[in-house]
Parts: C-alpha cells; sequence; structure tokens
C-alpha cells in the first residue's frame, strides 16, 4: 500500500495531535489498542480527501497476544528502495502490525541485489530474528535489481525457530516453506505469484509471462530431442495452448504431492 508524501505528512500530524491530546508517550511501543484509535481518528478527519488505498481484509487487528501467530499478504507491485525513506515501507508495516510471517507476491527483485539485504538488516535493527525466503526467476534479462515477478516471504521473530526448510521454485513462481508446530506436525506456509495474462496473451519480452512461457517451449524442445535419440514418435506441439496461469497449479500440486510421500516415508 502506497501512500504520497503529502498524505504521509498530513497522518503524521494527526498522529501527533492524537498523542498530544491522549498522551501517549510513544507510538513505537507495540500497543494495539493505541494504534487503533490513532487510525479511527485519521480516517476520520480524512474523510473528505482523495483515498486510493487498499482496503484490508481478514481479522481485525488488535493488539497482539502471546502465542498467537500473524500472517499477512500484500502484493506491493515491487519492492523498492525510496531515496525519502529511511526505512523501507514493507519493514514499517511489518513493525506497526506485528507481522510473523508476511507474504509478498511479485516483490520484482533479483535475488543479486540489495533490497533483500536492506530488508533484512532493518528487521534485524529492530532486535528481532528474521529469515527471508525468496524466490526469482533464473534469467540474465534483468540489467539492474528488478527482476519481474519473483515473490518474497519474510519470517519474523520467534517463528524463524520453527522454520525446518525451503523450497523456491526455479521459474520465480512460487516458494514453500515447512514449519514446525507444537505438536510436532509440519505447516506449509505457500507464497505464490500467478501471472496475470491468459493464453495467447501479446505481453512483452520481458515479463513473467513470457519467461514462463519461454521456459515451458524449452521443456517441450528438450523432450522432443530425448524423445528423437529414442526413436519414438514426437507428438504434436501444444505451445499454442501453453498456459502459465494453469501449470502454476499443476505444480504445486505435484510438490506438494511430493511432501506428503516425502513426510510418511
Amino acid at each position: 500500500m502506497r501512500v504520497s508524501k503529502k498524505k504521509q505528512t498530513k497522518i503524521s500530524r494527526m498522529i501527533k495531535r492524537v498523542q498530544e491530546a491522549e498522551g501517549i508517550p510513544n507510538l513505537a511501543h507495540r500497543d494495539g489498542i493505541n494504534r487503533e484509535r490513532i487510525r479511527t481518528y485519521v480516517d476520520r478527519l480524512d474523510h473528505g480527501g482523495s483515498n486510493q488505498d487498499i482496503k484490508a481484509t481478514g481479522d481485525e487487528l488488535i493488539a497482539k497476544e502471546e502465542g498467537i501467530i500473524r500472517m499477512a499478504l500484500q502484493n506491493p507491485n515491487g519492492i523498492r528502495i525510496r531515496s525519502d525513506e529511511r526505512t523501507l515501507q514493507e519493514v514499517a508495516a511489518i513493525q506497526q502490525l506485528q507481522l510473523d510471517v508476511v507474504a509478498f507476491p511479485e516483490c520484482n527483485l533479483s535475488t543479486r541485489g540489495q533490497t533483500r539485504e536492506v530488508m533484512q538488516t532493518q528487521i534485524s535493527a529492530t532486535g528481532e530474528s528474521v529469515r527471508i525466503v525468496q524466490a526469482s526467476a533464473r534469467t540474465d534479462i534483468a540489467v539492474s535489481e528488478y527482476q519481474p515477478g519473483g515473490v518474497l516471504t519474510a519470517f519474523v521473530g520467534k517463528i524463524t525457530g520453527r522454520v525446518e526448510e525451503s523450497y523456491r521454485d526455479p521459474w520465480g513462481r512460487y516458494s514453500w516453506t515447512r514449519l514446525r508446530g507444537d505438536r510436532g506436525e509440519g505447516i506449509q506456509q505457500i507464497t505464490a505469484y500467478r501471472v496475470c495474462q491468459k493464453v495467447g496473451a501479446h505481453a512483452g519480452a520481458n515479463t513473467s509471462y513470457s519467461y514462463q512461457v519461454q521456459q515451458m517451449l524449452q521443456e517441450e524442445l528438450d523432450r522432443d530431442r530425448q524423445l528423437q535419440r529414442e526413436g519414438r514418435t514426437i507428438p504434436a506441439s501444444t505451445r499454442s495452448k501453453m498456459n502459465p496461469r494453469r501449470r502454476l497449479f499443476e505444480d504445486l500440486e505435484r510438490r506438494s504431492m511430493q511432501q506428503e510421500i516425502k513426510s510418511s516415508e
């Protein structure tokens, strides 16, 4: 959720006004009731202005009790370092909402960039342990840190001690992480990004959709070469029906079945 600089200044002034009126000494401490009071107050004063914020869905956010694990997901349409911000907006949200697990599909980041390291450093600076699982396409099309698609998941605080193993999709579509439960059972957390283009879409050459279609074409080419070496019949090409959106679900189902088999052994 992006907020303009003008609106950030307005909200900051409102928060200061509430702090002075209600005697709140420090907004940084983790008091969900005070934060909710301020958020309600800001919404009431700002009802007449333009508001492009995306409305959140899920349980009402109250002060988090001991033993509660709070998870959230937000498509940021790219995580960016901004020169006018001391803290990443995503890190500020993690602190403000007391999040333990936060998923960012379409983070648009290469694993070779610095943004992930900046996020990890900023979260660690708050005194919390952090573990970041990121998947991005294995391609050289990125000339900078920007890489279309990809997913990033941050595990913050005590829950990092429950992380047993993780998997990163080589196409950058999803990642999954296995967490250890209190009774020894496994909890599997998945962050996935599904491209919006449908079959036959005319997408740009450097989009996630085009990259995934290219990978599916390469799979078909490798299969045909293998069949040719074995002297077997090569089936008709399916390139006109290649569907990255459907393929994501097929691969997730296949991966899930593999994990079930592995867990039962």
